[in-house]
């Protein structure tokens, strides 16, 4: 059964969030057995947020990873929780020896930091 220890422990890795030129702000995730937290990016003089959503997956131990561009209406909204195809399609699982280095690599690299 999904937890949502596994994303308070990449959340914890991913670290402080900076403050200048950009907007950043967490949500919580939930998609049904998916416990985890999302992630905006709104950078400044832009008009889509960057939207990362992580959790244990349903169906495995491992981490998933959906990314959201705000370009495609409704692509990943959080009012709904109902990523598009597109979302889903691309999303990204990184295995339970790996996802503390490889899937916070891909996270902080889909939001910008270093």
């Amino acid at each position: 059964m999904a937890t949502i220890d596994m994303a308070m422990k990449v959340l914890r890795k991913i670290g402080n969030l900076p403050k200048k030129n950009e907007k950043y702000w967490i949500e919580a995730y939930s998609n049904g057995r998916e416990q985890g937290f999302l992630i905006c990016y709104w950078k400044i003089n832009s008009r889509n947020a960057i939207r990362v959503a992580f959790s244990e997956n349903r169906n495995s131990d491992s981490l998933v990873v959906y990314v959201g561009d705000g370009k495609e209406t409704g692509q990943f909204d959080m009012t709904g929780n109902v990523p598009s195809d597109t979302v889903w399609n691309n999303a990204r699982y990184f295995s339970q020896d790996k996802y503390l280095i490889d899937g916070v690599k891909f996270i902080k690299k889909q939001l910008g930091l270093k």
